[in-house]
């Protein structure tokens, strides 16, 4: 478990600014719609046809547990939408006029991303159905994550190392990385405790709970590339 303490300003921005026009991160400068997703898209290796293939699927594993406990998993993945490629760079607004992080191109890679349905099966633990998205990079990776508030998890998985009626804010968070057989990733609940002092000097606790780590490697409909 790890824990964060952040002043208050500087956690709402982490939440609010990655991702944004106005923040900072990988972020997406245009936007291209797929007319034929079977071309390769300029800087890509893959076609977005053959992207999709690889990504979509249902795998057979395990999730294995921080406390030992290993639970059977399947993992589904289904798009729901039209692909699109995103084309990004890294930007940062320095609030206090600092440098800048040296962030190499390679660490902004170009992006197909697709819109899909994430099933999580690893009862009794969890039983999550999410509307989220599955990328493809341009360096030939693959990855998904997703977060949901601990009220809305359908499984009985809860932290294991903080109690969540000290908190003001639980979330799961689950991760993934496509690999040659399949996907593992790391499942996980972030704790937000009530902030301490007041004006700028206020802070909250943010903590990490590691729940475990999974695998998704069986191939469990013969479709995945």
């Amino acid at each position: 478990m790890r824990t964060l303490v952040l002043p208050l300003l500087a956690l709402a921005g982490c939440g609010t600014q990655i991702g944004t026009e106005t923040g900072f991160g990988c972020l997406v400068d245009s936007t291209e719609t797929v007319s034929d997703p079977s071309l390769v898209p300029t800087g890509f290796t893959t076609s977005v046809e053959d992207a999709q293939a690889r990504l979509t699927g249902s795998w057979d594993g395990t999730l294995s547990r921080e406390d030992d406990v290993d639970v059977a998993l399947t993992l589904v993945i289904t798009a729901t939408g039209d692909a699109v490629v995103e084309r990004r760079s890294w930007r940062s607004e320095s609030s206090d006029g600092g440098p800048e992080p040296a962030i190499a191109a390679a660490d902004c890679p170009d992006r197909i991303r697709i819109p899909a349905r994430i099933e999580v099966d690893a009862a009794p633990d969890l039983a999550e159905v999410v509307d989220a998205s599955v990328e493809h990079t341009a360096d030939d990776r693959g990855a998904f994550g997703f977060r949901v508030d601990l009220a809305d998890l359908d499984g009985t998985a809860s932290p294991l190392g903080f109690d969540p009626s000290t908190m003001v804010d639980v979330q799961f968070s689950m991760s993934g990385s496509r690999t040659e057989t399949g996907w593992h990733g790391e499942a996980s609940f972030l704790g937000e405790s009530p902030p301490s002092g007041t004006g700028p000097d206020a802070a909250v606790t943010a903590t990490i709970d590691p729940y475990g780590s999974w695998t998704a490697d069986g191939d469990d409909t013969d479709t995945d590339g």
